[in-house]
């Protein structure tokens, strides 16, 4: 980051239930490193993990919905 100047980023776990290298980027880094997380809204148990990534320091869902094949809009 500091050798392309950059103060902050956001680091995106890709692959649903891959939290845990985010959020330890963001634990040790939390002024400079903003954590998201993937969620796949057609399967279950997304919900539970949504409301539960705040607590951990995730702060932002990414939805892909060519990806997972749902509507934004549904």
């Amino acid at each position: 980051m500091d050798r392309h100047g950059l103060d902050r980023m956001v680091l995106i776990a890709s692959l649903p239930g891959d939290e845990d290298p985010i959020l330890a980027s963001v634990h040790a880094y939390p002024h400079r490193i903003i954590g998201y997380f993937m969620r796949d809204p057609t399967r279950p148990g997304g919900g539970e993990r949504t409301r539960k990534a705040p607590a951990g320091g995730v702060r932002g869902v990414c939805l892909f919905p060519a990806m997972h094949h749902f509507h934004a809009w549904e």
